[in-house]
């Protein structure tokens, strides 16, 4: 993972109101959850925040949000499809509304001919899939 746009990122969150970690742990945490999300993108699978929550030692869900949100930006900075899209509600089967804000606010969506959130989950999800077969 190419962590140059960490600092960016980690400044991004630190002025939200709730954002309390320290930046060498949520720098840590960035670094925990990457390989899972990059092991299953390799893997074709999906994985939900509760599986991720656990494999990442964290049960602050809020808290996995923004280390993800911090993903998705720095994925984004480097021009690759974001990681994120690969954790899903364990009811529903797709991402949290959180992520899909995020793919607005960063103009992700805008780039996909979708007209629901599930059609948009399913095209981000084949480039994340598509993108990691060709990495090595």
């Amino acid at each position: 993972m190419e962590m140059s746009h960490f600092e960016e990122a980690y400044e991004y969150y630190q002025g939200q109101e709730d954002f309390t970690p320290r930046k060498d742990t949520f720098k840590k945490r960035v670094k925990t959850v990457y390989p899972i999300l990059e092991e299953h993108a390799r893997q074709q699978e999906v994985i939900t925040y509760g599986e991720l929550a656990d494999q990442a030692n964290t049960d602050e869900r809020r808290y996995l949000s923004l280390v993800l949100g911090a993903i998705t930006r720095m994925e984004h900075r480097e021009g690759h499809p974001p990681l994120s899209a690969l954790v899903v509600l364990a009811g529903a089967r797709i991402p949290s509304n959180g992520f899909f804000e995020l793919m607005e606010d960063l103009n992700i969506a805008g780039k996909y001919d979708a007209n629901t959130d599930e059609e948009l989950f399913e095209e981000i999800k084949r480039d994340v899939y598509a993108f990691w077969l060709t990495e090595s």
